[in-house]
């Protein structure tokens, strides 16, 4: 395959089935269900992990990256964002991502020792380029169904600095923690830290990137009503910089 998205969720994944212009194709094969899209003439699937969580990612990533070999690989969803620093509804494009869990625990309480992991530089450009146009917002927004609430502000989206943990956090009280730890981390997840890793060190040597709306601040009143926009315009997010992306290699060997 050309390109790879993996979504933690089946609910994130489903939004590629109503995308126009890609033929998505439900299949069953080796164990894994996907469904095969085409974007720019390029052939590629989206995926969903088993469970959510670092572990289920970095594993099925890994496999799935192996298997397909591709050039590229994308995360798209839904994530928290910290209070102050981003809005609800907001995309956030992974620039750099770490693990907020690492570290060491002692007497004197806990240490972070974070491992950074940046998206790859030869599609952050291209990111940049497409998160700077004017009309993204309603091209993305585009097709949305009605029953689906949107956000009270329209935001546009940004990169970002993302952490990741294992668990699911409703607790404000621990997200102030979590944000001492880096003064500009503005997106929490449960997976985006271990794509990254995994891509990495991946014998295909893809290029990647994340782009997650968030949907809650990770408080006790955090709830789902924003959870199928998300994964709506995120989706449609990571479809137009695969777009992108390969136009640019198309160009670039005409020239």
């Amino acid at each position: 395959l050309d390109f790879l998205i993996v979504c933690a969720l089946e609910s994130e994944a489903l939004p590629y089935q109503g995308i126009a212009d890609i033929n998505p194709r439900s299949i069953r094969k080796g164990g894994l269900s996907r469904v095969d899209i085409t974007v720019s003439g390029r052939n590629g699937a989206v995926i969903y992990f088993p469970r959510m969580g670092l572990v289920d990612a970095a594993i099925s990533a890994s496999v799935a990256m192996d298997r397909f070999r591709p050039s590229l690989v994308a995360m798209s969803g839904i994530c928290a964002g910290f209070s102050g620093k981003v809005e609800l509804g907001q995309i956030l494009i992974a620039e750099v991502c770490y693990e907020y869990q690492t570290g060491k625990w002692s007497n004197d309480g806990f240490s972070q020792e974070p491992y950074q992991v940046p998206a790859s530089n030869a599609v952050l450009g291209v990111i940049k380029h497409v998160i700077g146009d004017d009309e993204l917002l309603g091209r993305l927004e585009a097709g949305l169904p009605k029953k689906y609430q949107r956000p009270t502000l329209r935001i546009d989206p940004t990169t970002a600095v993302f952490t990741s943990g294992s668990a699911v956090i409703a607790n404000h009280d621990y997200m102030a923690q979590i944000a001492t730890h880096h003064r500009k981390v503005s997106g929490l997840d449960m997976e985006a830290y271990a794509l990254y890793r995994a891509a990495s060190l991946s014998h295909a040597k893809p290029a990647f990137f994340c782009a997650k709306t968030v949907v809650d601040l990770g408080g006790e009143s955090k709830n789902d009503d924003l959870q199928a926009y998300g994964c709506f315009v995120s989706a449609k997010l990571v479809v137009e910089v695969i777009q992108r992306h390969f136009h640019e290699i198309d160009t670039d060997a005409e020239l």
